[in-house]
This record gives structure tokens, C-alpha cells and sequence, in this order.
């Protein structure tokens, strides 16, 4: 559940509060003139010009966002337009929440917890943070109904898999590109890593998404994050961006849409062999 909640106002007017040249990339989400999310680690937050002394996960020094445990918080950006209307205001703000959100349960295990949440009265849940992507979508056979039911926003953690959506891997290929962390999660063992992905199903959900990328004139990773944040229960994706022009590649998910069709498309290229007991519901699902 939510713990140790931190409230930084951020002025996108002035840039103050924001660490060096993140202010002016971050600048963008307010710019936007409309209500958006966008989560980014704090990994991310440090690559962008934070202080990289000692953490401290209960109360980072003011104007410093990336001071904070990166193992144990995720830091969630919210855009707020200070006013109605098409554009944004010198008011326009950014506030940064720090949260320890729901993350890696399965369906039961959330469902118990927001029950006995309720029932104890102790704080809600708001949120659940699971690993969900074009290429890892097992989340939707129940977490997906237990947020929507709850009311609890889904803010997915690796959105591109580690690089594999990212546009730097395509059919064809015999091993990972040197120095990128899918090769670093083939020596270590990691779930990511080119062993546990480079396989049929991989590679044609790749073909889908450099072709829908080619009709949009967007970005295979500008793709891959778009489906994401068009899927159901999805609040937004956390990006673990190193620099700031992977920032600014990942913010060119936003603004535009994907069409009905290319949605389905993609949908229908990573859906998931389904397993006992999910393909028989689904199955009596359909014939009814």
C-alpha cells in the first residue's frame, strides 16, 4: 500500500525545482495543454541531471527528485494545467508523487489485499505496478479485471522489455547487440534476456511493430509505448530512460493516436497462448 507519500510543486514556467536540463525536456508534458501522466523511474531522473548522493526514500531534499530509493519507489510526474482552457498557463505546475505501489501479486493476492484494505480501513490502494508490454501480457487474464473493478490505475514497469521494443531488434538476427542490457540479461540470467525472447513469436510481433511504425511515421518504441497507453486500466508506463534524447524519442508517444485497426493488429500478433484454466473461460466465453 501507498507509504511515505512526498509532495514536490514544480513550476515548468521557470524550470525551478527540476534538476538541470530536465526541466526544459519535462517542460514538454505541461505543454501538452491537457491532463496527462507519464512515470519515470529514478533511475531516469538521476540520467537527467539529479544529485546522485545518498538516497533517502522517506523525505529527498527539496528540489532534488531524484534523491530517492530507486529499489523501493517510483517517481510519477502529473502535468496539471492550472486552468482550463486549449493551452497552458505561468501556473501550469508539475507535482511529484512519491509512492510504493501494488506490484508483482497475482490476482488473488490483490484482490485479498485491496479487501482487507477496505475492511481494516487502512489506506487504499491506487495503484498496481506490473510488467506489462507488447511481448508480456499474462497481467490481463486477471490483474487488468481486479484494477478496473477496484478502481486502481495500472502503471506498467518495462514497457519496452529491457530494448526489445525499441527498434534496436528485428527477425533475422543470431545475437544481441553488443553493450545493450538484453546482452547483460543473457549473462546474468535475467527474465529479459535473448534466450527467453528470441523466438517465432517475438520476431512476428516485431514484424507488426516496424510495420505499423512505418504507416504512423513514428518510432517503434513510440509505437510499442502508444499501444500501451490505448490498452484498458492503463494509466501510464514508467520509462527507464538513460539520456535525454531517450526521453525525448519516449515523450513522442504522445500526442497522436493509433487507429482502431492498428491496434487490433497488434493485439491480435502478442496475444498469448492461453493457459488451463483461462483458455476454457475464455472458450465458454465465445459461445455464449
Amino acid at each position: 500500500m501507498p507509504s511515505s507519500v512526498r509532495v514536490h510543486p514544480v513550476d515548468l514556467s521557470s524550470g525551478s525545482g527540476l534538476p538541470g536540463a530536465a526541466a526544459a525536456s519535462l517542460g514538454r508534458l505541461a505543454r501538452l495543454g491537457r491532463r496527462l501522466w507519464l512515470g519515470l523511474s529514478c533511475a531516469a531522473l538521476l540520467a537527467c541531471g539529479g544529485s546522485g548522493g545518498a538516497a533517502d526514500p522517506v523525505d529527498p531534499p527539496s528540489g532534488s527528485l531524484a534523491a530517492c530509493d530507486a529499489t523501493a519507489f517510483q517517481t510519477v510526474l502529473h502535468a496539471v494545467p492550472a486552468a482550463a482552457g486549449p493551452g497552458p498557463t505561468p501556473t501550469t505546475t508539475l507535482t511529484v508523487h512519491y509512492r510504493r505501489p501494488a506490484g508483482d501479486y497475482s490476482g488473488w493476492q490483490l484482490q485479498k489485499a485491496v479487501d482487507r484494505s477496505k475492511q481494516q480501513d487502512w489506506e487504499p490502494f491506487s495503484s498496481l505496478q506490473p510488467l506489462y508490454n507488447l511481448l508480456d501480457r499474462s497481467l490481463e487474464w486477471e490483474l487488468v479485471h481486479v484494477c478496473q473493478h477496484e478502481g486502481l490505475g495500472i502503471v506498467p514497469w518495462s514497457p519496452l522489455r529491457g530494448g526489445w521494443l525499441s527498434g534496436k531488434y528485428h527477425r533475422g538476427m543470431a545475437a544481441p547487440v553488443q553493450g545493450t542490457r538484453i546482452e547483460l540479461a543473457e549473462k546474468e540470467g535475467w527474465s529479459e534476456s535473448w534466450s527467453a525472447y528470441a523466438n517465432e513469436r517475438t520476431w512476428r510481433v516485431l514484424d507488426e511493430l516496424f510495420a505499423v511504425a512505418a504507416e504512423t511515421g513514428k518510432q517503434p518504441a513510440q509505437v510499442a509505448l502508444r499501444w500501451l497507453l490505448q490498452r484498458p486500466g492503463v494509466t501510464a508506463p514508467i520509462i527507464g530512460v538513460r539520456t535525454l534524447e531517450h526521453l525525448d524519442d519516449n515523450l513522442g508517444a504522445t500526442g497522436w493516436t493509433l487507429s482502431a485497426e492498428q491496434m487490433a493488429r497488434l493485439t491480435q500478433v502478442s496475444e498469448p497462448a492461453l493457459p488451463y484454466p483461462y483458455d476454457v473461460i475464455t472458450s465458454a466465453a465465445q459461445r455464449r
